[in-house]
């Protein structure tokens, strides 16, 4: 299988990808207050189906240089650049797949 097509099913199993969200801070106006727009996603790549062993730890070192790791081998991404959980969230995803792609083909 391919690899936009494994992080294509990555995204959508949300047995693999923890996704939270909640109130963001900063600048936005009242909407950041009153509504859960920021968009966090966590996953352990130590026990990914998506990923071979190589990958995996390719991933997980590419997880601690970049310092976007939650514990040793979880990866951690957020994303509150705008007002909107639905925009949040495909940014996010967004980031995730260029530091996956990052992280293999680099």
């Amino acid at each position: 299988m391919q690899l936009d097509e494994r992080i294509h099913q990555l995204l959508s199993d949300h047995h693999e990808i923890k996704y939270e969200t909640s109130k963001s801070s900063g600048h936005g106006g009242q909407n950041v207050n009153k509504r859960e727009t920021k968009v966090q996603f966590f996953r352990d790549i130590a026990d990914s189906k998506y990923f071979d062993d190589e990958e995996r730890e390719r991933l997980i070192h590419h997880t601690h240089h970049k310092e976007l790791c939650h514990h040793d081998t979880t990866l951690f991404l957020h994303n509150q650049e705008t007002r909107y959980q639905e925009q949040n969230k495909k940014l996010a995803q967004e980031h995730l797949i260029k530091f996956i792609k990052e992280a293999l083909y680099n």
